[in-house]
């Protein structure tokens, strides 16, 4: 309807001034006005209804916080917060760059809750059949909470048109914290108004206008200004380093990032895992050194756990940290749940808290059972044994035990005169396992002991000791052309180890020498064979120097050298062994040699 009468008033004005002069000129001119006059009443209306309605204004106004305090958003410890209250129950909320984390409607109260970044942001505000409103949050700390007020705009306002005209043309312009367009023209009520104008690249520009009717246009200029280097300092190497919200880059290993940035305010911001997101306002200056050093907190909290028995399992969040006395965690709430079999269940809830520590001690209730137990005959002894071996109780004829820990147990009976009795029990959760043992009586046969033991035979002892002397004879040629040694003497000492039934190795060390004392031989020698009954057949190897004194020129000549050799022989019972041997030497020339080994075993 408001369209219909404005439609009336513009038509009657425009012919009161145009046509009806027109026809008052000749009667033509008469005819021709009244015809227009009919058909203009006639489309009125359908012009007038068929326009769409006019889109109203939001008002959006900063105001101060309420008396009662200002309230903590502890789920968004590093962002902040915008309270708006209106009327209209339908408003919607959008960010340029994306900076509402989270929306809370209460149209109960009147109000919407929104949780921000910190950074400088422009809120969308929309509602049906209203012009989308756009205010500006300048670089808000974390943990601040800003109040606003939306209401639709009064139909009664005497609004003024008027024009921004701005350079360059895409500055953003802010009257009285509210996006206004820039060279289009507006409608603002009148009265004093705060201007706010800024671009990257150029000077922020801020002014007190007055708007009335007599003045309507505003021409601002904006100076162009230089990018200069800022220096961001950090104890966190590869910290993430936001401004105004978008990502330029991590702090190196030195702990720095440089940038190039316009002279102005921004929202400086460094996220890291595990840390505190810090956020700041950062002031860039066109003179001087820009430098900002941000020291990022831990986000961490510490659980100390005493639990017992130590081997429950833990769980947080139902994640496993068992046998972990202490854990670090983000701040925040946590299920705790300890449990094991036998043992009641423990759960509850804890809080972490950033930078602080919280000691928890829990010790597990177990599950409990009886035991009721009898025996025969009434003087036996038993114990009581858990899955370990470990003995839990001991006693002498019949029990009951309460409170024993439900699982698996061994009850083990003795009494002299009967046999050893075992029985695998299982203690079941509020039950009596009822257990009756009879023991078996044990024959006793008195013997005589032998008058002579005999000793285990040779391939059942281990190690078998052996003292031995031999006797060998050189069959090649001489050693030495003025030395003519024929025959050679020694003792030695090996120890003997069964293989099995039949098989045995020996090793043993020696000293062999000829009856003139121009000839030593110490070696080690190493043997195998076997021993099938009484018969025994050996192959040895030997290894020493071989010492040769020359009486003709007073000399010793030594090489090493080693000989081969097999040897039959006879084992007693008596423990003396007789071999006969046939040996090769290899150095210092080649020679045979025949011999006897008497031996013996200790």
């Amino acid at each position: 309807m408001r369209g219909y009468y404005h439609n009336l008033y513009c038509y009657t004005f425009l012919y009161q001034r145009v046509i009806l002069q027109m026809g008052r000129k000749n009667k033509w001119g008469c005819k021709w006005s009244f015809a227009v006059l009919v058909t203009g009443l006639w489309l009125l209306p359908v012009l007038s209804y068929s326009q769409p309605e006019e889109l109203r204004r939001l008002i959006i106004t900063p105001v101060a916080p309420p008396d009662q305090g200002i309230p903590v958003f502890r789920d968004h410890p590093d962002k902040a917060a915008l309270i708006i209250s209106s009327s209209l129950t339908n408003l919607t909320f959008d960010s340029n760059m994306g900076g509402i984390v989270d929306q809370r409607s209460e149209p109960a109260r009147g109000r919407y809750i929104l949780i921000i970044e910190s950074y400088t942001q422009i809120i969308q505000s929309n509602a049906p059949g209203f012009m989308t409103g756009r205010f500006r949050v300048a670089a808000p700390q974390a943990r601040d909470v800003l109040y606003y007020e939306i209401e639709p705009e009064e139909r009664t306002r005497d609004l003024i048109p008027l024009v921004f005209n701005v350079e360059p043309i895409d500055a953003r312009l802010f009257v009285d914290g509210q996006v206004v367009e820039t060279n289009h023209t507006v409608q603002l009520s009148p009265g004093p108004k705060q201007i706010l104008l800024e671009r990257e690249g150029y000077r922020v520009l801020q002014d007190v206008i007055t708007v009335s009717m007599d003045n309507v246009l505003f021409n601002y200029r904006m100076e162009e200004i230089d990018i200069v280097p800022v220096h961001i300092q950090s104890n966190v190497p590869g910290a993430s380093v936001l401004i105004d919200g978008t990502v330029r880059g991590e702090i190196d290993r030195a702990g720095g990032l440089g940038l190039f940035l316009y002279p102005g305010t921004y929202a400086l911001t460094l996220i890291h895992t595990g840390y505190v997101t810090h956020s700041e306002n950062l002031e860039v200056s066109e003179e001087g050194v820009n430098r900002a050093t941000v020291e990022l907190q831990s986000n961490f909290g510490k659980l100390v756990l005493e639990v017992r028995p130590s081997d429950a399992r833990v769980e947080l969040n139902r994640q496993d940290y068992s046998k972990q006395a202490l854990v670090e965690l983000a701040p925040g709430r946590y299920r705790l749940d300890v449990q094991k079999d036998g043992y009641a269940p423990h759960s509850e809830t804890v809080e972490i808290v950033r930078n602080e520590r919280l000691e928890r001690s829990i010790t597990l209730e177990a599950y409990s059972g009886s035991l009721q137990f009898s025996v025969t005959p009434s003087n036996a002894r038993v114990r009581l044994l858990d899955e370990t071996g470990r003995t839990v109780e001991s006693w002498q004829g019949i029990n009951l035990l309460r409170g024993l820990k439900v699982g698996r147990y061994k009850l083990e009976a003795s009494a002299p005169g009967y046999s050893v009795r075992e029985e695998d029990i299982v203690v079941r959760r509020d039950e009596t396992s009822r257990v009756r043992l009879e023991l078996e009586s044990q024959a006793v046969t008195q013997r005589t002991q032998p008058l002579m033991q005999t000793e285990p035979p040779d391939s059942e002892k281990r190690f078998i000791w052996i003292v031995s002397a031999e006797r060998m004879l050189f069959g090649g040629a001489d050693f030495y052309e003025k030395t003519q040694p024929s025959a050679m003497s020694g003792l030695s000492f090996a120890v003997r180890r069964s293989l099995s039934q039949v098989f045995f190795g020996r090793f043993g060390i020696g000293l062999s020498y000829d009856p003139s004392g121009q000839l030593w031989y110490p070696y080690g020698q190493t043997a195998v064979g076997i021993k099938p009954g009484n018969f025994l057949f050996e192959a040895q190897v030997s290894m020493g120097p071989f010492m040769l004194n020359d009486e003709h020129i007073d000399e010793t000549f030594s090489h090493s050298f080693l000989h081969s050799g097999i040897g039959v022989g006879l084992d007693t019972k008596m423990g003396a062994e007789i071999m006969l041997y046939y040996a090769i030497y290899t150095e210092p020339s080649q020679n045979i040699m025949a011999g006897m080994k008497l031996a013996y075993r200790l």
